[in-house]
């Protein structure tokens, strides 16, 4: 698939090639922020500290019943930055290692797409929406410190490989992938399997001594392969489906399945027209990605079996989602340069791609609409002035925009949320408002080129404007919150520990994510945290099921720690009552201490002989109430002695 207006070759030392490329890594810095100790990243920089600290931060239950990380090398890696660092600065570290090489695999991957569109098709790569799975949890190329991103760059720079015919190349970088992160690497692994069976039908031969070899494996009791015969039990179901469901496909909201309709209807309008290795390798991608979503629809509804459930399959869109990215540019570039009616599907497609979330349902039918306009024949499809094409143009353009600045007011509800001495993250935020205008206007640039002013700008100008760009996003990358880098910049906490002298035993530290584990070297005995690997240790499940249930049973917590819905608001924080913290203290596996966030203005009472401590860092949580938003403050933590309740 050729792309429309390829420029003349550039005359020698001409800096607009550099400059581009120099603003491509700028936008993708902007648009992939170093998120800072957050999500997933908290499990992975545990992990590291759990192996520097076995006998304190390993005693964890969640690093106890650990039933992943040994599958990755990520772990070791972290570890040896977080020996040498503060934590915040090896995670930071980590997402800039894993984000140059996330830009550089959509760079090669780009290259063997369109060589001679590579800017533009990575640009349109880069801003296309990288959500994938349900309930809007999961993106690819992530700016958290975890290993998913390292293998998704290592699968694209292996596709990259494919298409250059470097096959050797290809599966070695595919095991790679495989070093970081076994599940997502699959996706790589089933798509060029698919593309080597499009090739020669024999290879589908190759299956079956491999689906005998697994069963052979299985009914042997083999590693792995046993979890083939254990379904898993209801309790264990239970929690799973409550705590995480976005592990089932069946669970997910229909409209979360949008995004990905529009996704396989581009690949499949790309495919038309694209030359044969890459036809062969986006449908090889849609078919590894839809096969795999429909594996755990069907085993998540009817029979839920260890392994796959725990292989988490529909993680394949992963890959079908950054190949649809890179089939919306090609169809940029194909239907730009044709007649009218394309040029309109293109304005649909794009429209489709930029509201895909607004749209919801709708999304997928302007995607429909522009393969029938596609599909018809040349001479029976509608013909457009150019003048009106520019007025439509213009008019999808602003129903981009439209939805958007319909929401502007409500970023005055966000606004106490920076104060003068907590910084949360804010582009996210930014994201949400210039993200889908990005994209559609990446895609415009694709599908007609530069406007004619900014081709004929002096080069002194493009290379002040490039430099100015590129030192605008070099410092908002990091879009880690004030507290997050005061958390991971400290250590053990001298004052703190001198309140908690008793060594034995775990901390409850209410609504926490690492402060137990960085600021007194100490295992968990309940925090939301642990429940988020509870689908790979039955044993780690039940035990934090229970802790919870006993959380909110008796008023410490509320029901959303087990019924973490992602579209359901927050719920404030609950106060320690006496009731509560007597209840806990005198369980049979009780907590040494408590821990009690103290938001501003909230009562202790006195009878729990609370000790109050100053962290480094306020805290500040955002919580939906009703039609507003709030931030209470954590300012100050109360310390309760269990032995002084029981």
């Amino acid at each position: 698939m050729a792309g429309p207006h390829v420029p003349a070759k550039a005359t020698s030392g001409h800096p607009a090639p550099y400059l581009a490329l120099i603003a491509l890594a700028a936008l993708y810095a902007l648009t992939h922020p170093f998120a800072g100790l957050t999500a997933d990243s908290q499990i992975y920089m545990g992990r590291a500290l759990a192996d520097l600290d076995p006998a304190g931060v390993g005693r964890d239950l969640m690093f106890r019943f650990d039933g992943q990380s040994r599958f990755s090398i990520f772990p070791a890696i972290a570890g040896w930055l977080a020996a040498r660092m503060a934590i915040i600065h090896a995670a930071m570290w980590l997402v800039a290692l894993s984000g140059a090489l996330w830009f550089g695999a959509a760079l090669v991957l780009a290259r063997q797409a369109a060589p001679a569109r590579m800017i533009a098709c990575a640009a349109v790569l880069i801003l296309a929406p990288a959500s994938y799975g349900g309930f809007n949890l999961l993106r690819f190329a992530e700016g958290l410190a975890e290993p998913r991103p390292f293998a998704e760059a290592f699968v694209l720079f292996a596709l990259g490989a494919w298409l250059a015919g470097r096959r050797v190349v290809a599966v070695g970088l595919l095991a790679v992938a495989i070093l970081f992160h076994p599940i997502m690497a699959l996706a790589g692994i089933a798509t060029l399997g698919v593309c080597l069976c499009f090739e020669d039908r024999r290879w589908l031969l190759a299956a079956l001594p491999i689906a005998a070899l697994i069963a052979l494996a299985a009914t042997l009791g083999a590693p792995l392969a046993d979890r083939l015969r254990v379904a898993i039990d209801p309790d264990w179901l239970g929690l799973l489906t409550e705590r995480n469901a976005y592990l089932f496909p069946h669970l997910w909201p229909w409209s979360d399945y949008a995004l990905a309709a529009v996704q396989a209807i581009t690949i499949l309008l790309a495919a038309r027209h694209a030359a044969a290795a890459l036809r062969q390798l986006l449908l090889a991608g849609l078919i590894a990605g839809a096969a795999g979503v429909a594996i755990a629809y069907v085993c998540g509804r009817f029979d839920p079996i260890l392994l796959i459930v725990q292989a988490q399959l529909w993680r394949m869109w992963w890959l079908t989602g950054v190949l649809a990215a890179l089939a919306l540019a090609l169809c940029a570039f194909d239907f730009g340069r044709r007649d009218s009616g394309e040029q309109l599907a293109l304005a649909l497609l794009a429209l489709a791609w930029a509201l895909a979330r607004e749209a919801g349902p709708y999304a997928p039918l302007l995607a429909a609409g522009a393969a029938y306009i596609d599909l018809r024949p040349a001479d029976k499809r509608l013909v457009i002035s150019a003048g009106v094409m520019r007025a439509l143009w213009l008019g999808v353009a602003a129903a981009v925009v439209a939805p958007l600045v319909i929401d502007l007011p409500a970023l005055r509800f966000f606004a106490a949320e920076f104060q003068p001495d907590f910084t949360p993250p804010f582009l996210p935020l930014v994201l949400k408002f210039l993200g889908p205008p990005m994209l559609f206007g990446a895609v415009a640039l694709a599908g007609f080129g530069p406007p004619r002013r900014l081709a004929q700008a002096p080069r002194g100008a493009l290379t002040l404007a490039t430099a100015l760009f590129a030192a605008l996003a070099a410092p908002l990358w990091d879009d880690a919150s004030s507290f997050d880098r005061a958390l991971g910049g400290s250590g053990r906490q001298a004052d703190l520990m001198a309140l908690t002298p008793r060594m034995s035993g775990e901390i409850l530290w209410l609504d926490s994510s690492l402060e137990p584990w960085i600021w007194l070297g100490r295992p968990s005995w309940s925090a939301d945290l642990q429940g988020a690997g509870s689908v790979f240790s039955r044993d780690l499940a039940l035990l934090w099921r229970d802790r919870a249930i006993a959380q909110i049973e008796h008023g410490l917590r509320d029901e959303s720690m087990l019924r973490r819905l992602a579209l359901k608001p927050n719920a404030t924080q609950p106060v320690a009552g006496l009731a509560g913290v007597e209840a806990i203290c005198r369980l049979h596996d009780a907590p040494a201490y408590i821990v009690a966030p103290q938001v501003r203005g909230a009562q202790l009472d006195p009878r729990l002989g609370a000790k109050l401590w100053k962290p480094p860092a306020v805290r500040v949580e955002t919580v939906f109430r009703n039609d507003g938003v709030e931030f209470p403050r954590t300012e100050s933590y109360a310390i309760l002695d269990c032995a002084d309740h029981r």
